[in-house]
């Protein structure tokens, strides 16, 4: 949308804002396969584009104008979407029963450098899959702190706390928690000297807790439908953050946007150290330490010795917890 812009003000300018719509004239297709992960064609799914209508200059670069446009999957699960092309790129959505949605952003052709008026019909071809909707189970989870990242202790910059998942709050006598999951350890040693926070998750529960992290996938349910029960759990997960960045800090952590980690938690197990029972949850990236917990989203799964990490977005087990949220 930046290059488009700058054609647009470049036009503008020179007093051709009539040559605009010459550019961007012609009708342009997107071609949609929708699939689901078996790459069974997915009919009937509902797919939205949103695009530009039209610029209107001004000032402050003028106002851009948006449009909706849908279209609908036929029994091979081939969408086909034409419009009036404003503007190389656009976003999506596609939607179906019994599926989880997803959407993106996609760009017909990069603007080239030099103004190049034939370049006036565009034609793209994407493949979606879509994740099938199979045993969302109501679980224990905590968003709010996205918006209000979890305190530590008394506004403390330095220490070590036990934090319950199911409580969704820190242990006792520090929180309402009963069990601790995973502990948050924060030290501010090193930040009189080189601005720097040392921090990390640490699972001390049974030498058999711990995490490991996995990639996200592209759909709204975004993590794998189980964890796995014989990956190799990890003990410790470390986050750095230092210097300024204008009024505030930035922080660069283990665990980024497209990623989460796996937790086993409350682990038992027999004389031999042979896992019992155990219970597992999940917390999506990035994850910030800063004076407090910030992530997108814990889930823990309340059923003993059920990987399930596939959450009802409906039902939310801590009280007065958030409900709506992405599974």
């Amino acid at each position: 949308m930046k290059n488009v812009m700058a054609l647009a003000m470049l036009f503008a300018a020179s007093g051709c804002t009539n040559v605009i719509a010459a550019v961007f004239q012609r009708n342009s297709t997107v071609h949609f396969k929708v699939v689901d992960y078996n790459d069974n064609a997915v009919s009937n799914a509902t797919a939205k584009i949103n695009t530009m209508k039209k610029w209107i200059p001004g000032e402050n670069f003028g106002r851009t104008v948006y449009m909706d446009v849908y279209g609908n999957s036929d029994t091979n699960g081939e969408i086909h979407i034409t419009f009036p092309c404003k503007s190389t790129m656009f976003s999506y959505t596609i939607g179906a029963e019994g599926f989880y949605g997803c959407g993106g952003g996609a760009q017909f052709a990069a603007v080239p450098d030099g103004l190049d008026l034939r370049q006036t019909q565009f034609e793209t071809n994407l493949v979606v899959q879509l994740k099938p909707i199979v045993k969302p189970i109501p679980m224990c989870v905590l968003r709010q702190i996205i918006h209000h990242p979890m305190k530590y202790p008394n506004n403390a910059t330095s220490g070590a706390w036990g934090f319950d998942m199911e409580k969704g709050d820190w242990v006792k006598p520090d929180g309402k928690g009963d069990i601790t999951d995973f502990v948050v350890e924060c030290s501010d040693e090193h930040f009189a000297k080189d601005k720097a926070l040392d921090c990390a998750l640490v699972f001390t529960n049974s030498v058999h807790d711990g995490f490991y992290m996995a990639k996200c996938t592209g759909t709204r349910f975004r993590s794998d439908y189980t964890a796995g029960t014989n990956a190799v759990y990890m003990k410790r997960l470390d986050f750095a953050s230092w210097g300024k960045k204008y009024k505030g800090r930035y922080a660069t952590q283990l665990l980024d946007d497209d990623e989460y980690i796996v937790i086993r938690t409350r682990t038992k197990c027999d004389d031999r150290g042979n896992i019992v029972s155990a219970h597992y949850a999940k917390i999506y990236g990035p994850i910030n330490l800063k004076s407090g917990i910030y992530s997108k989203g814990m889930y823990f799964n309340p059923n003993e010795n059920d990987p399930n990490l596939e959450a009802d977005t409906t039902v939310n087990l801590i009280p007065g917890g958030e409900k709506g949220f992405a599974p």
